[in-house]
């Protein structure tokens, strides 16, 4: 009689050492968001290759008078020979591209570079941060 194979489940914390082992920060975030969808992973998580870094999670808040949910984008840590280039710019079109929830959400932003490029694109902001509604 053939051996049933048995594969042990894999842990959200497993799930998530995957993810950001992929090889660009837009794959994990992909990759990161279908998996908060199908709850195999935490609602937040730390994305990061080479020295860039950004922080992501799937929250609830009020915004604009209603509960929506967001992601949140906070953290962000962009190398400094990528700074002034561009980079920050290209990524937040694939994030407000990719996001499938109510609106994506600049959390904290401390970096008065960042503060002046959300004002020029006229990003709605609360007493936090900017926000985009997708909906």
């Amino acid at each position: 009689m053939p051996r049933k194979l048995v594969i042990p489940p894999v842990s959200k914390r497993d799930h998530e050492v995957l993810i950001t082992r992929l090889p660009t920060l837009e794959t994990q975030l992909i990759a990161w968001i279908d998996a908060v969808d199908k709850d195999l992973v935490h609602r937040n998580l730390d994305l990061g290759r080479g020295s860039a870094k950004v922080y992501v999670r799937r929250s609830d808040r009020y915004l604009d008078g209603r509960l929506v949910v967001t992601l949140d984008v906070a953290r962000i840590s962009i190398p400094e020979k990528d700074r002034g280039r561009g980079w920050f710019r290209n990524f937040r079109r694939i994030v407000e591209a990719v996001n499938p929830w109510d609106a994506t959400y600049y959390e904290s932003v401390l970096n008065p570079r960042l503060d002046s490029y959300f004002r020029r694109e006229g990003l709605e902001r609360d007493a936090n941060g900017y926000y985009v509604m997708h909906t």
